[in-house]
């Protein structure tokens, strides 16, 4: 049995997500940047900044609902199972690649789990936006293996990191605007 989200109901959820996505971008970059001095400045100021127009659109209060969009009725708690697989799969191959020496996969391996997270939550919500963060983070945490395979682990870590926060910016802001 499916509902049919009101427009505050709509409104809310759009909201919400682009603040998680948005603050999330944050915290991407702040554990991932490895750049020093200027370089570190830099990132830090573009990142707030990125942070706090995404935030900003997302509360602003003319968030146009979706009002097509249709929920299980277990919706919650389906969300909740969600976040529960993602959180076991971090912790699990956190444990993995820590027992194995392959600390320096995490970034990745992380990445790739919060990415394909984003595809059921597409689903549940109806928002192709969240299919297409997964997608992208995927691809971008791809990139970083290759670069990883060659040695570089610190660039691969930052790639996981800053496109990761790309993705998830980019996301926010566009679950805010709207469709």
């Amino acid at each position: 049995m499916e509902i049919v989200a009101s427009e505050e109901l709509s409104r809310t959820l759009r909201r919400r997500g682009a603040l998680i996505l948005a603050v999330a971008g944050l915290v991407w970059v702040s554990i991932g940047t490895a750049s020093s001095g200027v370089g570190r400045a830099v990132t830090a100021g573009t990142a707030i900044t990125v942070t706090v127009t995404a935030v900003l659109l997302a509360l602003r209060s003319s968030a146009r609902p979706v009002t097509r969009r249709r929920l299980p009725a277990d919706w919650l708690r389906r969300i909740g199972v969600v976040n529960l697989v993602q959180l076991a799969a971090i912790a699990a191959t956190v444990t993995v690649l820590l027992l194995t020496g392959r600390g320096a996969l995490l970034p990745s391996a992380i990445g790739l789990i919060v990415g394909l997270h984003f595809v059921p939550l597409g689903r549940l919500f109806g928002q192709w936006q969240y299919r297409w963060a997964g997608i992208l983070m995927s691809l971008t945490v791809l990139a970083a293996i290759v670069v990883h395979a060659t040695g570089h682990h610190t660039l691969s870590a930052n790639i996981v990191a800053i496109g990761s926060a790309l993705v998830l910016w980019g996301t926010s802001i566009h679950v805010a605007i709207g469709d």
